[in-house]
């Protein structure tokens, strides 16, 4: 089966951290600062008239348990002199590690390395927050943003946003550990809830028979969370309109997002949705699936003798399909019989979307009038793959409403590696009352489709 990676993007809708989110965020902790604790010193005086600490070297703000998943630290800092700071922590390692140098604002990235990210003044109150996913053990995607507000006059000023920190030993986190004077107030934990999903793919449409792949990425606000919580997305399929779950057998869409056709998919415009359970948020994508010939088979050349076909002109009816196009050509006698079979395999890689013309080289068998015989061009999409079909007796070949190819094959042939004289019967068969007549002799298969060969059937005794 041929997949089409639908890449999931996501924009950017609000444009003020501040914003609450539209369902609450899940609150770990909250510590107003206030209580006597080893390593700091009760002061009267914070930013909001309340207590704060002064911190000389304090573990604190503990989260209920060392996490891996999405978090956000919230608190006020007022850095007091060169080198104080704070650190996330797991017992033993050092997470993004924030550190006043030579008056910047910085991390600490290891040793004596920091990034300066901005001037810092050590007589104001800041408001910070940091919003990530730390552990790289555990996490195939980490990240951490940083937004630093100074207080003027109780309100917040000054924003700034630093995307993508450094996170130093990238462990799990669990605690603060706060360091060199610096003063902490109002420290708050929470799991933070998304404020925008959203789907969106490099396709508008999908043939029959091929698959889709649905990434789903998540914004807090204005910071991207660089991947979701796969617990905490559904993903669903309804019809046209998005307003009814589509009830479609040859249709699948799992937990992961993986959208999946066959061959036998009718034409249709489908709707998928994803919605965060957290914040009830849901997104949504139409997608329209396509059936019909990937490649149409326009016209044909043949040499002044007429015993050399040199040329087929094709077109390419959609862009998407890169694999393998074979093209059969079958000659029939005047009674209908197959008088010879050749066929081409070429990359459809080398096609592009609409016109092409293919060159080709294919003997006319002998005694043969391309000018007045029957000859007839068809397109599947490979042969290869035919040794996999399912083997079922004639009267179990299911209904077809369409157009189906019908080929038999010498009994000793090798079917995984079909040469042109092993074909002794290649047609394409309207179904009457959804069945087809078959031929008494070879090894039979039916293609369920007249271009697709994944629904195939191979005909048993």
């Amino acid at each position: 089966m041929k997949k089409i990676v639908l890449f999931i993007a996501l924009a950017l809708m609000l444009s003020a951290f501040c914003v609450p989110a539209m369902a609450s965020d899940a609150l770990l902790f909250e510590d107003k600062c206030e209580t006597e604790l080893n390593g700091v010193a009760v002061m009267e005086g914070s930013v909001d008239g309340s207590k704060f600490y002064r911190c000389e070297g304090a573990d604190l703000g503990y989260l209920p348990y060392e996490t891996s998943s999405d978090f956000i630290y919230e608190l006020d800092v007022r850095f007091n002199n060169e080198g104080c700071g704070f650190s996330f922590m797991k017992t033993g390692k050092w997470n993004s590690c924030i550190r006043v140098k030579d008056g910047h604002f910085a991390l600490q990235t290891g040793g004596n390395n920091f990034a300066k990210l901005c001037v810092i003044d050590l007589d104001s109150w800041y408001h910070f927050t940091f919003l990530g996913r730390t552990n790289k053990d555990a996490n195939s995607v980490t990240y951490g943003h940083i937004i630093l507000e100074r207080y003027e006059n109780g309100k917040r000023v000054d924003k700034q946003i630093f995307q993508n920190v450094n996170l130093r030993n990238n462990a799990a986190t669990h605690y603060i550990n706060a360091f060199g004077g610096c003063d902490l107030d109002n420290l708050k934990a929470s799991v933070p809830s998304p404020t925008l999903v959203e789907l969106s793919c490099d396709s508008e449409s999908i043939v029959a028979g091929e698959s889709a792949q649905f990434n789903v990425a998540a914004f807090y606000n204005e910071l991207p969370m660089h991947g979701v919580n796969k617990s905490d997305i559904a993903f669903s399929l309804y019809d046209s309109t998005g307003e009814y779950l589509l009830e479609d057998e040859t249709i699948t869409l799992d937990e992961n997002g993986l959208l999946t056709t066959n061959p036998l998919t009718p034409a249709q415009e489908v709707t998928i949705k994803v919605t965060s359970k957290a914040s009830k948020l849901t997104s949504e994508k139409k997608l329209k699936i396509v059936t019909g010939d990937i490649f149409t088979v326009t016209g044909m050349g043949v040499n002044s003798q007429g015993t050399v076909i040199t040329k087929l002109d094709v077109k390419k009816n959609f862009a998407a399909y890169k694999d393998t196009v074979t093209f059969a050509v079958a000659f029939y006698n005047q009674d209908g019989s197959l008088k010879g079979f050749e066929y081409k395999a070429i990359s459809a890689k080398t096609l592009g979307e609409g016109d092409n013309t293919v060159n080709v080289n294919i003997p006319v068998p002998s005694g043969f009038d391309v000018y007045k015989d029957k000859i007839n061009v068809y397109v599947v999409t490979a042969f290869s793959g035919i040794s996999n079909a399912a083997k079922v007796k004639a009267e179990e070949l299911p209904l077809f409403d369409g157009a189906v190819v019908i080929i038999s094959v010498k009994e000793d042939c090798d079917i995984a590696k079909v040469k042109a004289e092993d074909v002794v019967y290649f047609d394409i068969v309207h179904p009457v009352d959804g069945k087809v007549q078959l031929p008494a002799f070879g090894k039979t298969y039916v293609m369920g489709s007249v271009e697709r060969l994944d629904t195939l059937f191979e005909i048993v005794k």
